[in-house]
């Protein structure tokens, strides 16, 4: 038999391995174009419009110019290297077979949802809500192809879009004219023109502000002025963690430290509740108080850092088991802070009198001077609704024959329980512990049942999120039947 010499042998190999390499390269830069982009918006919106753009450069040898691709994302999962090597052996063994493949075909709904997710931190808020809003017509979409896009549109859309951007204008023409989305929260720290601690400070935070400031605040005798000056430096000079352009702003202060800035200087809710869980359950995993501070127009709440991860961020990466197993943890913790508990005849809401509140009725008010579970039932039924009157009467007939419920007292509740205020991080040994519960802001004394009513207000009709399907069992719906009477109040009908 003859032999080929080893040479052309060589040069053949070469060049099917550089010419199988300049596909991989050309398809990389293409994805690299398309990958910042949800992955189902037209083909217009990328920057290669033709496929007559790859042909060109592989007839010419050339490469695409990547300049101006959007800088690289990183997947938070666990598992991401190994997905991206096993992604590139697929490619390669596709375009062997087929050099024209459609590579984002390819990629499996995991890799879709990680890249997503990936997207999330880089984004403003009001670009985040876009893409929130995206994706849910997306998911739509994939389901039922035909669907009524309308009718898939997150109901609350508008709503959190004013918010995040301000509303939209009219000119003398009568033209719409969107404003520009809101700067950040801090240049409005220009409007505090006073500052009076009503929580003593840390020494932590009086020796931060005496950096921040030149000289140390040390009580009521030092100057006003001081104090304004110290806390705008050290909120500047500060990492932020979390903004909300309407709300406010978390910043970090030191490895230990961080600053909530709210909107409002006379709700005190979640600093008291912090107080309170320090002297009465200091095992809850919640943050440690560090001073208060009125800041002209807003409050400042300094308190302990939780560096870990929102389960946000990790939920979509942990198995059945891993996901049983924050439950289980979660149980523990609700199950402790429940024990805390008050008779009727105390005012429900803040541990201090504050209040209590109910984003169904009013996302800023106070509601104080209720004592009783049933007064509360009372005005959770006022929020304004889509029902008629008799609908309401219907369901407050339920409440008032179901003899089951416990309406005697309180129990001590956290008030928005959600994956976002929820920290996690990996052991050792690879598992995840919760770390901490953050976002104490609609605590205090309520119903038993409450906690459960207030962890199903982010629960989404379209949104594909088993969350809702290892709640804690201590607060889980299941548990309290008549939770569901006041969000069957505000669901439309």
């Amino acid at each position: 038999m003859s032999r080929v010499p080893f040479a052309i042998i060589y040069f053949s190999h070469s060049r099917l391995v550089h010419r199988l390499w300049h596909y991989c390269s050309v398809a990389w830069a293409g994805f690299r174009q398309l990958a910042y982009l949800p992955f189902y918006l037209p083909s217009r919106f990328s920057k290669y419009e033709k496929s007559d753009d790859i042909e060109a450069s592989s007839a010419t040898g050339t490469t695409h110019n990547t300049e101006e691709a959007p800088r690289t994302l990183t997947l938070s999962n666990a598992e991401a290297a190994q997905w991206n090597r096993e992604l590139l052996l697929e490619f390669k063994a596709a375009l062997e077979k087929n050099p024209a493949v459609d590579l984002i075909s390819m990629f499996p709904d995991s890799y879709h949802h990680e890249h997503r997710n990936a997207q999330y931190p880089q984004l403003s808020y009001a670009a985040e809500i876009n893409l929130h809003a995206l994706n849910e017509l997306h998911n739509a979409l994939r389901r039922k192809p035909e669907v009524n896009l309308l009718s898939a549109f997150p109901p609350n859309y508008t709503h959190r879009i004013t918010m995040a951007t301000g509303p939209t204008t009219l000119s003398s023409a009568g033209k719409s004219i969107p404003q520009r989305s809101a700067p950040e929260f801090r240049k409005r720290l220009d409007l505090a023109v006073t500052a009076s601690v009503i929580f003593p400070l840390s020494e932590e935070v009086l020796s931060l502000l005496a950096r921040s400031g030149g000289s140390a605040y040390s009580g009521p005798a030092d100057a006003e002025e001081s104090l304004v000056l110290s806390l705008k430096n050290l909120l500047w000079d500060s990492t932020k963690l979390w903004e909300n352009p309407v709300r406010g702003v978390v910043v970090k202060c030191s490895e230990g430290l961080v600053a909530k800035v709210i909107t409002g200087n006379k709700d005190y809710t979640e600093y008291t509740s912090l107080k309170f869980l320090e002297e009465w359950a200091p095992e809850i995993p919640a943050p440690r108080p560090h001073g208060l501070v009125a800041f002209g127009p807003f409050r400042v709440i300094f308190m302990s850092h939780i560096p870990d991860m929102t389960l946000t961020q990790a939920w979509p990466s942990l198995s059945h088991e891993e996901k049983l197993s924050i439950q289980h943890q979660l149980d523990d913790i609700f199950r402790r802070l429940r024990t805390l508990r008050q008779d009727d005849g105390k005012v429900l809401g803040g541990v201090y009198g504050e209040g209590v509140k109910d984003l169904r009725v009013d996302e800023c008010a106070l509601f104080k001077g209720i004592t009783t579970a049933i007064k509360f039932n009372d005005l959770q039924f006022s929020a304004r609704h889509h029902g008629s009157s008799t609908y309401v009467e219907f369901l407050q007939s339920f409440l008032e024959n179901d003899y089951s419920i416990s309406m005697n007292g309180s129990v001590f509740t956290h008030g928005d329980v959600r994956t976002d205020n929820i920290m996690v991080k990996q052991d050792a040994n690879g598992c995840y512990i919760v770390t901490g519960i953050i976002d104490w802001e609609y605590s205090g004394f309520y119903p038993e049942y409450y906690e459960c009513t207030g962890l199903t207000r982010t629960l989404s009709l379209v949104d594909e999120n088993d969350w809702y399907l290892y709640l804690p069992e201590s607060i889980s719906p299941s548990q309290f039947p008549e939770s569901r009477y006041p969000i069957l109040l505000v669901r439309r009908v």
